[in-house]
């Protein structure tokens, strides 16, 4: 699987995901929000598992081949990371549905919560499963973190510093909902993506001489790039 098709493959399960979400949301009466929280835990539960775990066995498969593409010699089998624990699921589905807990009842903001938490979490086991299989890799050198068209400004910062990430903190962590950023493993300087070079030329032009480096530069992507998601933080 190349990085393309992975990234096709990860954004589909995000499509589907999203469609059982609203697809479950739709069948509850939200009007009655006790009753709707006791019946979204276990159903929100089993989508975000069903899909993290799809979502991680692609990532394993993306990893070998990534390997193979990069002429890494011997063989090397990649494990699918493990999904987020029920704790976490349930935490996040509590926070979502927050705003129909109200006496003005934001139906539309719960959805939205929701959905960009599960993404997250879905996300989450493709990102562990790069980073996990990176740390038992030998011949790793890092990670790169590749960022989508419609970055916020912190993440497409993120993605200019190139392959420097080597560890956790860094290459799996600073994910917010509704990114879709990749972690993407690197065996060489020579495969650093184009555009995560013409980032950091776009960054160092920006930022030079400016003593608040990251207000500067949310600033020209906001006037450079007016669709991009605004995210703080």
């Amino acid at each position: 699987m190349t990085p393309e098709q992975h990234r096709a493959v990860q954004s589909y399960l995000e499509t589907l995901a999203n469609r059982d979400l609203v697809r479950v949301w739709r069948s509850l009466d939200v009007g009655d929000a006790a009753v709707a929280t006791r019946l979204l835990l276990p159903q929100v539960r089993d989508v975000v598992t069903a899909y993290a775990e799809l979502s991680a066995a692609a990532a394993a498969d993306f990893y070998e081949t990534n390997r193979q593409l990069a002429g890494v010699s011997g063989d090397f089998v990649a494990r699918p990371a493990g999904t987020a624990p029920t704790g976490q699921i349930d935490a996040l589905t509590r926070w979502s549905v927050t705003p129909i807990w109200s006496d003005d009842p934001r139906t539309g903001a719960a959805l939205a919560r929701l959905a960009g938490g599960a993404q997250r979490l879905i996300r989450k086991a493709e990102r562990d499963t790069i980073y996990e299989n990176g740390q038992r890799d030998d011949l790793l050198m890092g990670w790169v973190r590749v960022a989508q068209g419609d970055a916020c400004a912190f993440c497409l910062m993120l993605a200019s510093r190139g392959a420097v990430y080597t560890s956790r903190e860094a290459a799996g962590d600073g994910y917010h909902d509704n990114c879709r950023c990749e972690t993407r493993p690197i065996y060489s300087p020579d495969e650093v993506p184009q555009e995560n070079r013409d980032l950091q030329d776009e960054w160092d032009t920006v930022t030079a001489g400016e003593e608040d480096q990251l207000a500067a530069w949310r600033q020209h992507v906001d006037s450079t790039r007016p669709n991009q998601h605004q995210v703080r933080d």
